[in-house]
């Protein structure tokens, strides 16, 4: 079953890399490049899940995943950090689903 998922990465080569095969198991991707960016979208498309690297510029991905949780937006979020010393990505923290307030 196809997903919303939003993107939320700074590195661009990295946030491709996601997108590309997200996409390719038939999922729908939106992508910010920032939290800040990513609040403006949640504000007019809710995704079902979040996809945030742990360190942005600004804002951080924990800092972002905290402030959605405070506005009481149920969404799927999962938080990554790209090491690019070892040339994988980890995924360090997961939150589960909340109901969905509208």
């Amino acid at each position: 079953m196809p997903v919303n998922i939003l993107v939320v990465e700074d590195e661009p080569a990295i946030q491709e890399l996601i997108a590309v095969n997200l996409e390719h198991a038939g999922h729908h991707v939106i992508r910010s490049k920032d939290a800040e960016g990513a609040l403006d979208i949640v504000k007019y498309a809710l995704p079902d899940l979040l996809l945030i690297d742990w360190m942005l510029p600004g804002m951080s991905g924990v800092a972002l995943a905290r402030q959605l949780r405070q506005k009481s937006v149920s969404l799927g979020l999962l938080l990554h950090e790209a090491n690019l010393n070892r040339r994988a990505i980890r995924f360090e923290s997961a939150a589960a689903s909340v109901r969905r307030s509208i």
